[in-house]
């Protein structure tokens, strides 16, 4: 089925604290609800069911934030109440999307951007797969609508300068640069962009569309991995990764993802080891040089992957150059089974069912 837009609705627009956002006309379960909330001070707390895509993205010198939540719809009441701790000027505007896909995270990772222009954009995003809904969410200080100009989107919602926009890419890679109107007033915005999976999308595999591990060497007695799992040698008995994965129940990174380093990553998720890999070594460092560090029989495990359907590949060395690691895997139709699952040593790439999970033991 393919992705359409089905309605949307705004609220707030104005100085107060909560905001009771009214439910889009004609959402029918298993649609994809996508919000853009705005605020200048505070914090929101989302109402039950619904979940943070990615961070906040800050504007206009830290004056306007933007952040954007999602829900798929079951059984939804006529509105929800988004909470703002104080009193600020506050707006959100939601999207209803049909023909999404039914289970599991159904976007790609989002791209912030909040230049010091006057132009308003949305980076480009690399879609994992065909038939996606690239959407493009923003937020602006002097609350001018921004309209589509020559970015080839529609727009969706819209109230005192948040909006959402919206395009389908027939197949996957790059969406492009998305470019609207100017504002008045110079880096007072900014955008999120994200895509959006059809029901019946379908991977576009590369060497790289998978979980991508890889492990880098650190002049220290630990491995320091790159965008994934990786071992670097040293004096003494100890092996740093740089990916594994740690079940979590919270919203799953999908698509193809590197852990470990930030410069040239061309994955679509850039994660670090830090709070998404889990186990008996250590975690060391930021940025480029962060690693995992193991100790003889010491492991790290990484976050569960929506993968989808697809063929996985999983890299070592992927960005730097380093030792091996014992790599393992498990993969499943759902994050259940997947973590129910037996950890098998990763020797060529395998099929994936839905689910997938890194594993790093030190060779030591």
């Amino acid at each position: 089925m393919a992705i359409a837009y089905r309605s949307g609705s705004t609220g707030g627009n104005s100085s107060g604290t909560d905001v009771t956002l009214t439910k889009p006309s004609g959402v029918a379960d298993n649609d994809i609800l996508v919000a853009i909330l705005y605020r200048e001070a505070g914090t929101w707390t989302l109402p039950s069911g619904w979940a943070w895509l990615g961070d906040e993205v800050a504007g206009y010198n830290g004056n306007l934030w933007n952040r954007v939540a999602w829900k798929r719809a079951s059984g939804e009441g006529a509105s929800w109440v988004f909470q703002l701790s104080v009193s600020s000027w506050r707006v959100i505007s939601c999207a209803a999307f049909s023909g999404a896909a039914t289970s599991g995270t159904p976007f790609d990772t989002q791209v912030g951007n909040a230049p010091n222009s006057t132009t308003v954009s949305g980076s480009s995003v690399t879609t994992s797969y065909d038939n996606a809904y690239v959407i493009v969410a923003i937020g602006n200080y002097t609350g001018e609508n921004v309209a589509v100009a020559s970015s080839g989107m529609t727009q969706g919602p819209e109230l005192g300068g948040t909006e959402i926009f919206y395009v389908a890419q027939a197949s996957s890679g790059a969406s492009g640069t998305k470019t609207f109107n100017t504002v008045s007033v110079s880096g007072s915005w900014s955008a999120i962009t994200t895509a959006l999976w059809a029901s019946t999308s379908s991977a576009s595999i590369s060497p790289s569309s998978s979980v991508s591990s890889s492990t880098s060497r650190s002049t220290s007695p630990s491995v320091s991995p790159s965008t994934s799992p990786s071992v670097s040698p040293s004096t003494s008995p100890s092996v740093s990764p740089s990916s594994s994965i740690s079940p979590s129940n919270a919203a799953y990174t999908s698509g193809t993802t590197a852990w470990g380093h930030v410069t040239g990553v061309i994955e679509t998720n850039v994660r670090t080891f830090a709070g998404n890999w889990t186990g008996t070594g250590e975690i060391q460092n930021s940025g480029d040089s962060e690693r995992i560090a193991l100790n003889s029989g010491e492991y790290m495990e990484s976050e569960v992957i929506n993968t989808g359907s697809v063929t996985v590949t999983l890299l070592q060395n992927n960005y730097s150059a380093g030792d091996t690691v014992i790599l393992k895997y498990r993969q499943g139709a759902t994050d259940t089974a997947c973590t129910s699952a037996s950890w098998i040593t990763y020797t060529v790439p395998f099929a994936s069912s839905g689910y997938a999970q890194v594993r790093i033991e030190a060779t030591i």
